[in-house]
């Protein structure tokens, strides 16, 4: 899987989550929120990808390289930003012991 899909596959995960089933106020709310991003957040985000590289497609393949890394470093599953998967070479923090 190149890392287009991966990005995107990653973006849906982290927005959406998994399928959702059932009935309840809850599960509603979790469908429309699907519903939006894949019939307006997706599509805009990949028109507007679409036009910023349009200048550089070579690029194409670096840019979602680096997003997906991105992703994958800085969030867990469940969206909240996580650094237990940031490579120690990254050095975005200090470890403090008080």
């Amino acid at each position: 899987m190149d890392y287009e899909k991966r990005f995107y596959k990653a973006l849906s995960e982290l927005f959406v989550g998994g399928k959702i089933e059932g009935e309840g106020g809850f599960v509603n709310l979790m469908k429309i929120k699907s519903k939006y991003f894949s019939e307006g957040i997706l599509p805009e985000l990949k028109r507007k990808v679409e036009e910023e590289i349009r200048e550089f497609p070579e690029f194409r393949q670096e840019l979602f390289e680096k997003l997906y890394s991105f992703f994958e470093s800085f969030f867990s599953k469940n969206g909240c930003v996580y650094f237990a998967n940031t490579p120690a070479y990254k050095s975005i923090y200090e470890k403090v012991y008080t």
